[in-house]
């Protein structure tokens, strides 16, 4: 009994490494000192362009990655065949990489994000106002409401590998940010708080590096109620070491590293953002 439960483990892994090259990798995500251009990193859907000038910024949201799972590995696998001995691996943990945090150095992580936004859109030329004193952008980068984790089952795995939870804070209000382009453009056009826009930031942390990820998105509507998607289809990687294993796979984050790394990488990544959005 005791070496059936011992080979499980190597068994498990012996079948994910065969499996993932059956279905696959990921290109591998692009080091921050290795990207000359970050508008490479987006790709966009839809006719608008936002000019220069003042922007109604309806929505920063931010998921903050606490549990994946990573392999050592330069590239992550694509897919993972649902085999019940891949399932059972992952159930276990293997491969699982988990980065404590509370819900304060969380929040206090995607505040960092949203102020690197900020950053980034006053250095292009765009100033975020709030669209009235009836519907105020933000009070602080304090959370809108309690912290809510998800728990997250991935077939299906980014180039930072699967995610298996996050936290996700919304530090500006009110929320218009749909996933559809064209859910809240009429109502936005009009109460006149065009031209608007919404960002959601994936960050996380790959191999201890601190990372702004594949899967994060900006919506642009314009005056005249045309939209664009901007979706992040590759991730950017800082250079700075922010967290280191602990056991287990588990691992001691720097919070106060990872939130000047986040702010840099956030306004890095938005910069990315701008220019391929046409502005």
């Amino acid at each position: 009994m005791h070496q059936a439960i011992t080979r499980v483990p190597f068994v498990c892994l012996l079948a994910w490494a065969a499996l993932a090259g059956l279905v696959g990798c990921n290109p591998a995500p692009r080091s921050a000192d290795a990207v000359q251009d970050p508008a490479d990193l987006w790709s966009i859907r839809g006719p608008a362009t936002l000019p220069r000038g003042d922007v109604k910024l309806r929505t920063i949201t931010v998921e903050v990655v606490t549990k994946s799972y990573q392999s050592g590995n330069a590239r992550q696998a694509a897919f993972v065949i649902p085999h019940p001995v891949i399932l059972a691996a992952g159930a276990a943990g293997v491969g699982l990489k988990t980065f404590e945090m509370t819900d304060r150095e969380a929040s206090d992580i995607a505040s960092a994000a949203a102020y690197g936004v900020l950053d980034a859109l006053g250095a292009a030329g765009w100033n975020a106002i709030e669209p009235s004193d009836a519907d105020p952008l933000v009070t602080g980068f304090e959370p809108a409401g309690p912290l809510e984790r998800e728990d997250r089952i991935n077939l299906a795995a980014t180039d930072t590998g699967r995610i298996r939870e996050v936290i996700v804070v919304s530090p500006v209000a009110p929320t218009v940010w749909s996933g559809e382009a064209s859910t809240d453009a009429a109502g936005l056009v009009e109460a006149g708080l065009v031209p608007a826009l919404a960002v959601r930031l994936r960050v996380g942390i790959y191999q201890g590096y601190p990372s702004v990820e594949q899967g994060s998105r900006g919506l642009i509507v314009t005056q005249d109620g045309r939209t664009r998607t901007v979706s992040m289809d590759g991730s950017l990687i800082g250079t700075q070491l922010v967290a280191t294993p602990a056991s287990g796979g588990a691992f001691d984050v720097d919070a106060d590293a990872m939130r000047a790394a986040i702010r840099e990488l956030a306004a890095e990544a938005t910069r990315g953002l701008i220019s391929r959005a046409g502005g």
